[in-house]
């Protein structure tokens, strides 16, 4: 998983600074692995930086801090969870749904199909992702849930 965030992170970086956000990714744990096409993971990764890059300077308010965070989830079915919040305008929770379907945009120049090719992509991969939290100026976390290959003992 960390290389994935970090490959996504290193094509998102020049659209990101661009747009006055960083992301951060700390405490990455090195041990997480899920059954995914690398290419899969790292472009819903991409689409999700420069999403939350892109909504951190609609306004140009501030700096845009976008944060990656990553932990095993120690449940019936281990999994991994992938979290990316950022400090943007946040997404009005009657959206948290339709923002999935397909044509769905708030962007003048958007397609409406980056979070549903990301959500199709991820239940392909038996996952889920959705919007967890979400405030005005409060910002917006995705979640991303994907099932973990076992640790090796």
């Amino acid at each position: 998983v960390i290389q994935c965030i970090e490959r996504a992170a290193r094509f998102a970086k020049r659209h990101v600074e661009g747009l006055n956000a960083r992301l951060i990714a700390e405490d990455i744990p090195d041990d997480l692995f899920i059954h995914a096409e690398r290419v899969a993971l790292e472009q819903i990764l991409f689409n999700l930086f420069i999403n939350a890059a892109e909504q951190c300077n609609q306004f140009n308010k501030r700096q845009g801090q976008i944060q990656i965070t990553v932990r095993r989830l120690e449940e019936a079915l281990p999994s991994v969870q992938i979290r990316v919040t950022d400090n943007g305008p946040g997404i009005h929770y009657c959206w948290w749904e339709e923002i999935f379907e397909p044509g769905f945009t708030t962007k003048d120049n958007g397609s409406g199909l980056g979070l549903h090719i990301c959500r199709q992509t991820i239940q392909q991969l038996k996952g889920t992702i959705q919007v967890r939290s979400s405030a005005l100026w409060a910002g917006t976390t995705f979640e991303i849930i994907l099932p973990a290959v076992p640790p090796k003992s």
